[in-house]
C-alpha cells in the first residue's frame, strides 16, 4: 500500500509542455493555448441574455423490466424542464413502455402508447451496436430508443441543453440531431486526454483559474457530429470542468451568451458549477427501484396464468439477479 501511495503522490500535471486533445481521425487537433480562454464575467440575475432567457433542460431515464434472449420489455421517461431567468416555469414529461423483439437479424421496436418511435427497425449487425464482437442484447436497443426520445422532445423547444453530446452514433439519430434548433449539450464526464498523457480537463484546470470558456478544441470533420466543442468552467468556486457542445449553425458570440446564462444556473451547492436545470431534469427522469418493481408487478398481475410460462423465458438473462439476492 505504501508503494501505491508513492505512485499516487507522483501524479502531476505539467502544463509547461505543449498539448492538444486526442480524438479519432475525424477530428483535427488544435494546440491548447492560454489565449483561447474567454473569461465569464460575474453576473447578477438581471444579466440574462434576451436571446436565451428561456431554456429547456433535457434528460431521460429508462428501466429494463424484463429481458429474455431475444426480447426486452422496458419503460422510458423523457423530460424537458423549462427555466426562464433562472426559475423553473414549466415542465413537459413523456413516458411510454417499449417492447423490443428480435426477428431474424433485426430488432423491432413497439411503443405503448404508440409514438413516432413505434415500428423502428434496427439491424443487430449494425457496426454502431457492435461491442467486442459480442451479440447485441435487446436491452442495448432500449438505450438507443431513449436517446431518440430525448432528441424528439428537445425538438419541441427553441433553445435546449441536453445531457450528453450532439454526436449521432446510432441508427436514425442524425435525423433527430439535425432537427434541433438552438441545441447545446453538456457532458458530466469527459475521458478525453491530451497527447502528453494528461486528461484535457486536468490540463485546462491547471492552466487557468476562475470561470471561463475554452475554444477552439479541435476542428470537427465528423459528418455525424454537426457541432463545435469547447470546455467550460461555470463557477469560480468549483473544480468541475465540462465538455460543452453547440450546433454549428450557432454563432460563437451567442454561445457565450448562453454560457453566461448557464453560469447563473450553476450556483447550487448540491453540485456547484453544474447547471441546476440538468439536475432538475435528471431527478424527474430517473426511475427508482420501487417504480421498477411496481411496474413489474403490474405486468405480472395482468399476465395472470400466463406468468409462469413467461417467467421461464427470463431465466437465462436474470440468473445474475438470483445470485445478487443470495445472502450468506
Amino acid at each position: 500500500m505504501d508503494e501505491l501511495i508513492k505512485e499516487i503522490k507522483n501524479l502531476k500535471v505539467d502544463v509547461s509542455k505543449e498539448a492538444f486533445v486526442l480524438m479519432n481521425s475525424r477530428y483535427s487537433p488544435i494546440l491548447i493555448e492560454k489565449k483561447n480562454f474567454t473569461i465569464i464575467p460575474d453576473l447578477d440575475n438581471k444579466d440574462y441574455s434576451e436571446d436565451f432567457s428561456e431554456i429547456a433542460f433535457i434528460d431521460g431515464g429508462q428501466a429494463v423490466l424484463f429481458e429474455g434472449a431475444s426480447f426486452c420489455i422496458g419503460v422510458i421517461r423523457v423530460v424537458a424542464i423549462i427555466y426562464k431567468e433562472n426559475k423553473r416555469v414549466s415542465k413537459k414529461l413523456e413516458e411510454f413502455n417499449v417492447f423490443i423483439n428480435m426477428e431474424k437479424d433485426n430488432f423491432i421496436v413497439k411503443t405503448f402508447p404508440s409514438n413516432n418511435l413505434n415500428d423502428i427497425i434496427i439491424n443487430s449487425k449494425d457496426e454502431a451496436l457492435n461491442y467486442d464482437d459480442e451479440r447485441v442484447v435487446p436491452s442495448r436497443v432500449l438505450s438507443i430508443v431513449r436517446r431518440l426520445a430525448e432528441l424528439n422532445i428537445a425538438s419541441n423547444f427553441d433553445t435546449v441543453v441536453i445531457d450528453g453530446t450532439l454526436e449521432a452514433r446510432y441508427p436514425y439519430e442524425i435525423d433527430y440531431v439535425n432537427n434541433l434548433k438552438n441545441a447545446f449539450a453538456l457532458s458530466k464526464t469527459c475521458s478525453l486526454t491530451t497527447n502528453i498523457g494528461i486528461g484535457v480537463t486536468d490540463y485546462l484546470r491547471n492552466l487557468m483559474d476562475g470561470q471561463w470558456v475554452y475554444y477552439p478544441v479541435v476542428k470537427n470533420n465528423n459528418p455525424l457530429h454537426p457541432a463545435d466543442i469547447c470546455f467550460i468552467k461555470l463557477n469560480n468556486n468549483s473544480e468541475y470542468i465540462f465538455r460543452f457542445e453547440y450546433k454549428k449553425n450557432i454563432e460563437f458570440n451567442k454561445v457565450l451568451k448562453i454560457i453566461r446564462t448557464l453560469s447563473l444556473n450553476s450556483n447550487d451547492p448540491v453540485f456547484l458549477g453544474y447547471p441546476y436545470g440538468l439536475i432538475d431534469a435528471d431527478q424527474y427522469a430517473r426511475f427508482t427501484n420501487n417504480e421498477k418493481k411496481l411496474l413489474q408487478t403490474k405486468i405480472g398481475v395482468k399476465l395472470g396464468k400466463e406468468w409462469y410460462a413467461f417467467s421461464k423465458m427470463l431465466t437465462s438473462m436474470n440468473s445474475h439477479e438470483v445470485l445478487d439476492n443470495i445472502k450468506f
